[in-house]
């Protein structure tokens, strides 16, 4: 007689060796399954493989809407069986399934060669899903900002908020993504280095594309450094007397994003 840990062990490998296809289990298993009703041991553990499937599926639809309409349902549900006989389930939750779905795409010389830009939009995808989930965090307000005395600002020094992530691709993903789920004919897209950042407002999850001029600044932004040594690195993209202008502007968009968290002491906000 198996043991709960046995019996759990080889259940598991029968619903996810090969997913959603029923036969051919381990002879111990169906051994230990007690038979009721007109089904036979071996088509009551296919209803849980063919369940098991089914939600792991259901899982990926839901976090892949726009690669799902590319793809068509029958191909979508050929490449997931594909994907997560290779990638099983490690985590009791569904939320986890697609972690490498975008890198699995992108393993597939099929969709490299019909749908080249389908990763990225995986990529996408997955992206708004991780700062939908990322934890809050209190973003800095126009009127704090407001009360620094001018002399503080050179040391001013900002981080970027935990629900935001920056994605780099050759297509314009956020256009292909924005056009509804297979709005935009294949054919018709067309490669362009493109970088979109994504974040999240309360419950709502956003995106937008960056220049260059924001790409910049937001990479000394990230690497934490004040406000005086982001205006001395942006200075040769501009003219000197529009520099300070222009990150200013930069910041009070980011700002009325709630992108960035304040990392200069709070005395500087009481004085």
């Amino acid at each position: 007689m198996l043991s709960l840990r046995e019996l759990q062990v080889r259940f598991f490998q029968a619903i996810a060796g090969e997913p959603g296809k029923s036969g051919g289990f381990d002879p111990l298993l169906v051994e230990a399954v007690r038979m009721h009703g007109s089904l036979s041991r071996e088509e009551r553990i296919g209803v849980y493989v063919r369940m098991y499937f089914a939600r792991l599926l259901d899982a990926l639809q839901e976090d892949f809407p726009r690669v799902a309409a590319y793809l068509g349902w029958e191909r979508f549900q050929a490449l997931v069986r594909a994907y997560v006989q290779a990638h099983p389930s490690t985590h009791p939750s569904v939320r986890h399934i697609g972690r490498r779905f975008a890198d699995f795409l992108a393993a597939q010389p099929e969709i490299q060669g019909e749908l080249p830009f389908l990763p990225d939009l995986a990529r996408l995808e997955w992206g708004r899903l991780e700062v939908f989930d990322a934890p809050d965090a209190e973003p800095v307000q126009l009127e704090q900002l407001r009360r620094l005395p001018p002399e503080d600002w050179p040391t001013v020094r900002f981080q970027v908020i935990p629900a935001c992530r920056v994605l780099h691709s050759a297509w314009p993903v956020h256009e292909i993504w924005a056009g509804g789920e297979g709005a935009l004919r294949p054919e018709r897209i067309k490669p362009r280095e493109t970088v979109v950042r994504i974040w999240r407002q309360g419950f709502v999850v956003y995106q937008a594309s960056m220049d260059r001029f924001e790409r910049r600044a937001w990479a000394y932004v990230q690497e934490g450094e004040p406000f005086a040594a982001l205006c001395a690195a942006l200075a040769p993209s501009c003219p000197p007397e529009a520099v300070v202008q222009e990150v200013s502007s930069l910041l009070l968009r980011w700002i009325e994003d709630g992108l960035l968290v304040l990392r200069t002491s709070e005395a500087l906000l009481t004085g």
